[in-house]
């Protein structure tokens, strides 16, 4: 979900359809969520607050003065903040900022004044004026604020507002990037608490409740407390919180303890499936037992610990559905831990004349450049320097930019004669090139941080952390 989206004021075309067309629209909503929470880059919409229901009363009452007076009162913020953001879009955001101002001060109690509050905070907050930003977002709190997180979304993909939700999530930011991760952790931990997104879509909270404990991990990190870290990734559930599981649990040379905690975990399930009717097989059992991602992972840091260098080549390179693209991803990690080895078999593989296919080639290049070896930054600096098709070009950039030693080779490329596929892939490895292979780490923000603390080999790490927690006495 995208916590940073402005607000505008202006009246939704989904108000002027007939109610039958509103009907279907809200039925192809189950159908285009999953689709629209998977785009690549979300869309910044200017927010409409939709149109009130319509009355069936068959003769509509006279409005009194009062109410006229309201209606009034409603359109002129209205208009003042579609002006507002129209002139910071335009780039003229000290217009901007005082139409807001305006707002802030004069209409308070109408629709458009959490509107303006929150589109003035992220106006300083991109400003980079993060304390001022703080201290405007915290008027959306003040005791005689009226916000209505419930009022109606803008667009079928968002069903309600959820101001405070929004808000509080913008503070934890601001005080991330004033490094004051305590009072980031506290304002994250609002947002899934006290001002929790408002939503009917199931899939909408899951998102938001996940994206909340990567954040929740990510300040902890920061902060150091380890226990409450492993906590978090538990919590999550998720394939990159696993990966991140076992990568803690291996370093502290605790996996003995992770496996133990995962069978305790499974023998509990599998007692709750029994005691209400069901027959555990052995199929079964492995197959949907809660355990059976981070089992996967440990299968594979095995391994590695065993050299079967060859055993974690097949899984990076395979096109089986049932080897999930976050077991390719660890392949990608483990592979790297040895690479002599590794990236002499993967440079067999990619100069074999058999034709690739896409997904498989890409993990190998991207594993060789995380190898950084000499023979590794060469090939993949010829391939990147002759490369006569474009995405041959740009996935040997992006493996070269993983190690020291290639991204000393994708300087010396940029200052000879690139070729036209270099210079573009070049330019766009400067803005981020999106990721070739899928690599799941590279989709999250506690995987997005490159100077995230590691946990300490010295460090004990719990040892319960999927019990359930003891019911309260009455």
């Amino acid at each position: 979900m995208d916590h940073q989206t402005r607000y505008s004021s202006s009246q939704s075309a989904v108000g002027n359809l007939p109610t039958w067309a509103i009907i279907s629209l809200a039925v192809l909503l189950v159908t285009a969520h999953s689709w629209a929470q998977s785009a690549s880059e979300p869309a910044r919409p200017v927010f409409d607050s939709g149109a009130e229901p319509a009355q069936d009363a068959d003769v509509p009452e006279e409005p009194t003065p009062e109410e006229l007076a309201a209606q009034a009162r409603e359109q002129a913020a209205g208009e003042l903040l579609n002006a507002a953001n129209d002139a910071y879009q335009a780039g003229d955001a000290e217009s901007a900022i005082v139409s807001w101002r305006e707002i802030e001060s004069d209409y308070p109690g109408t629709a458009s004044w959490p509107k303006a509050i929150f589109n003035l905070g992220i106006a300083l907050k991109e400003a980079e004026d993060y304390q001022a930003a703080i201290e405007q977002f915290e008027k959306m709190f003040a005791e005689d604020a009226i916000v209505n997180d419930l009022e109606p979304g803008a667009h079928l993909m968002e069903a309600y507002r959820s101001y405070r939700h929004r808000t509080m999530w913008q503070i934890g930011d601001c005080y991330m990037a004033l490094e004051d991760y305590e009072a980031a952790l506290a304002a994250y931990r609002l947002t899934d608490t006290t001002y929790p997104l408002q939503s009917w879509c199931g899939t909408c909270a899951m998102s938001s409740r996940l994206q909340f404990r990567e954040q929740e991990a990510l300040c902890l990190s920061y902060l150091q407390r380890w226990d409450e870290v492993a906590a978090a990734y538990a919590a999550m559930g998720s394939a990159q919180a696993s990966m991140e599981l076992v990568s803690m649990y291996e370093t502290t040379g605790q996996l003995d303890d992770l496996t133990a905690m995962l069978d305790s975990w499974d023998a509990q399930w599998a007692a709750e499936w029994e005691a209400g009717g069901g027959e555990i097989t052995e199929q079964i059992f492995t197959d949907y037992r809660q355990s059976r991602p981070v089992r996967q992972l440990l299968d594979l840091h095995a391994l590695q610990r065993d050299g079967d260098l060859e055993g974690l080549l097949a899984v990076l390179l395979s096109e089986d559905r049932d080897i999930r693209i976050w077991e390719k991803t660890e392949a990608m990690s483990l592979l790297a831990r040895t690479p002599e080895g590794s990236a002499a078999m993967l440079i067999a593989y990619l100069e074999t004349p058999e034709p690739k296919n896409t997904a498989p080639e890409a993990r190998a290049y991207l594993t060789l450049g995380m190898c950084g070896t000499a023979e590794a930054v060469a090939l993949l600096r010829g391939r990147a320097a002759t490369g006569t098709a474009s995405w041959d070009v740009r996935v040997a950039v992006k493996a070269l930019s993983s190690s020291p030693a290639g991204e000393q080779a994708l300087e010396e490329l940029a200052n000879s004669s690139p070729s036209e596929y270099l210079t573009a892939a070049l330019a766009e490895a400067e803005d981020g090139m999106p990721d070739f292979a899928g690599d799941l780490r590279r989709n999250s923000v506690v995987w997005l941080v490159d100077d995230l603390p590691e946990v300490p080999a010295d460090v004990a790490l719990p040892t319960d952390l999927f019990a359930d927690e003891p019911e309260e006495d009455e």
